[in-house]
């Protein structure tokens, strides 16, 4: 006797996780090609290809903190959540990974700065992949238009657009107000970061680490984990079977 499909969750839905991650980075591709082809022009335009590249880490940034998680949100709960949140992050990870360390070549860029511009876009895409596993732990298994779980979606999209938006935010409010906000504000957000690890104008970054970079880092990975970690808490309780509940009685 054929076994029906797990409730709420459509058949094929966990497993194109990872071709809709690549598939979001691929035009990230394209202005790699771009900067290789401007490069290719001459030595005297060194500094001509610097804001190009740093609009690709832009890109990057947005694909991370926006597209994904709203196209992720926007589909059914999977069936393993955690594995397919974690396939996500995987294909995310190998794509930045791959735009980023070639601008050690193409924009001359110190390496000693790529890595840790690497470092920063790992941190943020584990946490963001924190916030989707536990938005997945926590969700119904039935998941249908109009109903509550579309209103949970899209609190949870909202929430990561508020980790994302709160320090270029409270900038904004500081300077408005007249105040000079803090220098550790800068690094809260991969918005307002990118001055810190890509430069600014034409100039690209000098390789000196900026103060409170791997503050930054290191807490937006320890948050990440920290999801990660009550997201299986929550996943593992879930799957098991209530008490009193045995395989002999499920059986009978």
């Amino acid at each position: 006797m054929n076994r029906p499909p797990l409730t709420g969750e459509p058949r094929g839905t966990g497993g194109r996780a990872p071709a809709l991650a690549l598939l979001m980075m691929t035009y990230c591709f394209v202005a790699v090609v771009g900067i290789l082809v401007w490069t290719s022009r001459g030595p005297s335009l060194s500094s001509a290809y610097t804001p190009s590249a740093r609009a690709m880490v832009l890109v990057v940034v947005v694909v991370i903190c926006v597209a994904w998680p709203l196209l992720r949100l926007s589909q059914s709960r999977p069936r393993r959540p955690l594995e397919a949140t974690a396939g996500d992050m995987a294909a995310m990870l190998l794509a930045i990974h791959s735009l980023v360390w070639p601008l050690t070549l193409l924009a001359r860029w110190p390496v000693m700065s790529v890595l840790w511009i690497a470092l920063y876009l790992t941190a943020w895409t584990a946490f963001i992949a924190g916030v989707l596993a536990l938005s997945f732990a926590l969700a119904p298994n039935h998941r249908s238009r109009f109903t509550g779980a579309n209103r949970r979606s899209a609190l949870w999209m909202l929430l990561c657009l508020t980790f994302v938006t709160a320090g270029p935010l409270s900038m904004w409010f500081a300077a408005a107000a007249g105040a000079r906000p803090p220098s550790w504000l800068e690094l809260a957000s991969p918005l307002t970061a990118l001055h810190a690890l890509t430069g600014t104008a034409w100039n690209g970054p000098t390789g000196r680490i900026q103060t409170g970079l791997n503050r930054a880092t290191s807490l937006t990975l320890f948050a990440g984990a920290a999801l990660w970690i009550i997201a299986a808490t929550v996943d593992r309780r879930r799957r098991s079977p209530p008490i009193g509940d045995s395989t002999d009685d499920r059986l009978h």
